[in-house]
């Protein structure tokens, strides 16, 4: 699947398509803010970039979900390197791991 629209389009699409998804930013292409939480679903992710980083919300992206990635792009900051990543089994390798550490 690869999708080119707006931000906000492209996390509801993913939010619609893959409900149990969890988002998370790569902090490499946008930067670290006390703000930025750690991965979430995709509509808070909508929610905490409309409060916090609006201007991004409208931006070109480009979401791929297929057997080799999952993430999405901000196409005029670098196709190359995600802005996001996807995870569709609900669950980012960093919660993984905390959960590990729990135990």
């Amino acid at each position: 699947m690869k999708l080119y629209e707006m931000l906000k389009l492209c996390l509801l699409a993913l939010d619609s398509r893959y409900p149990e998804s969890v988002v998370e930013i790569n902090e490499t292409v946008l930067g670290h803010q006390g703000s930025w939480i750690e991965a979430c679903t995709p509509g808070e992710m909508l929610e905490l970039l409309q409060v916090y980083a609006p201007q991004l919300v409208h931006m070109p992206a480009c979401l791929v979900i297929d057997a080799e990635q999952s993430a999405i792009y901000l196409v005029e900051q670098s196709e190359e390197v995600p802005a996001f990543w996807v995870y569709c089994g609900g669950c980012s390798p960093s919660q993984r791991a905390k959960e590990l550490q729990r135990v």
